[in-house]
């Protein structure tokens, strides 16, 4: 997600280079290259300051995990999980440092949090961030109601979803009742009345069966198509195991140590 009047300028730099994605907010952050981290280098007003990045706290937040495997499979760009190799390789551990010295601190530990703070401090604190689409969608109103602009909603070229699982426990301590009734509330949860529910919240249904856009619901809104809500989300990787993951987490506390 990005502020409207950046994402012009950094597409108009950009535009034959893909317009905005990981690639080229690398190369527009890296001290070593022609912009070196500033808007005025990409021609935007000198009073813009330096690109700033935002995300939750990858240790604290299941979004700010996603971020990081967003980060890598976008950097080996494939779907496939990453493997441990993949984390500790030397480049991509340069590639995600240069990536966090530009992320705005303190992180928080919460998606709905950040979200609302990248609304109220607004683009002096955040230019680039990364957050769960749905609070694009609930955020987009509020922005342009309290910084006179637009957000734009970006998906980069690998992207994941979030799921919400609901477990049903399989544990002696569970009576038949019990049971059973967690089993009727998961076939209501699923029916398609309230699968369509989500979507009004801005949450894609797990059934896929669903249609996405066509029910009047914030997916439909004129403003938000045009910000870049669309059927094209980008390729799904795969999420990699639990031991690689962990692999990650640990190389971003290195990454953000030095």
């Amino acid at each position: 997600m990005i502020w409207e009047e950046r994402a012009k300028v950094f597409e108009a730099y950009y535009k034959d280079k893909g317009g905005i994605t990981f690639a080229t907010i690398y190369d527009a952050i890296d001290p070593k290259g022609k912009v070196q981290g500033k808007w005025e280098n990409l021609g935007g007003p000198s009073a813009w300051g330096f690109i700033k990045i935002g995300h939750t706290d990858p240790t604290q937040s299941n979004g700010g995990t996603m971020t990081l495997m967003l980060m890598a499979n976008n950097y080996y760009r494939k779907t496939s999980p990453i493997t441990a190799q993949d984390v500790t390789d030397t480049g991509f551990l340069n590639w995600m440092t240069t990536f966090e010295q530009a992320v705005t601190k303190p992180l928080l530990s919460s998606a709905g949090l950040f979200a609302n703070d990248v609304i109220a401090r607004g683009p002096a604190a955040y230019d680039f961030v990364v957050v769960y689409e749905a609070l694009g969608i609930e955020q987009y109103k509020n922005a342009v109601g309290r910084h006179g602009q637009a957000l734009r909603l970006i998906y980069p070229a690998f992207n994941l979803y979030t799921n919400h699982p609901l477990c049903l426990v399989n544990h002696p301590a569970i009576t038949a009742q019990q049971r059973d009734a967690a089993r009727k509330f998961q076939a209501f949860l699923l029916t398609p009345d309230i699968q369509k529910l989500a979507l009004t919240y801005g949450w894609r249904p797990a059934d896929v069966s669903i249609p996405i856009f066509g029910a009047n619901t914030p997916f439909d809104s004129t403003d938000l198509k045009a910000a870049g809500i669309s059927t094209d989300v980008g390729q799904e990787i795969q999420v990699p195991s639990g031991d690689v993951i962990n692999q990650l987490l640990f190389a971003w506390q290195r990454a953000t140590a030095q």
